[in-house]
């Protein structure tokens, strides 16, 4: 359980049937800038099923070096979406972790 109160709120608008929401709470996810954040990225970056969303999400986990990170984007550079698979590779190559 998260010790930010705005994280279950936004987790909640990942799940929201707008893409549109989903996208806005990636954005907003990242602008915490709270570890605890960071398993609904991974996992919105892995599984929403609308390619913006994963693509954005692969965009702000650019700023995240921790092992969790780094292999989901690591993955979606198998995406099915060229977007989705650029966005990776641009965060991976901005990384500085040698893991990157």
């Amino acid at each position: 359980m998260s010790r930010n109160p705005e994280i279950p709120a936004l987790q909640h608008r990942l799940r929201d049937a707008d893409a549109g929401v989903r996208r806005i709470a990636v954005l907003d996810l990242a602008d915490l800038e709270d570890a605890d954040a960071l398993p609904a990225l991974i996992h919105t970056l892995g599984q929403d099923t609308d390619d913006t969303v994963r693509s954005e999400a692969a965009r702000v986990l650019e700023g995240w070096e921790e092992t969790g990170a780094i292999a989901a984007l690591c993955e979606a550079l198998t995406d099915d979406s060229a977007s989705v698979r650029e966005a990776a590779a641009q965060s991976l190559a901005q990384l500085k972790s040698d893991a990157a």
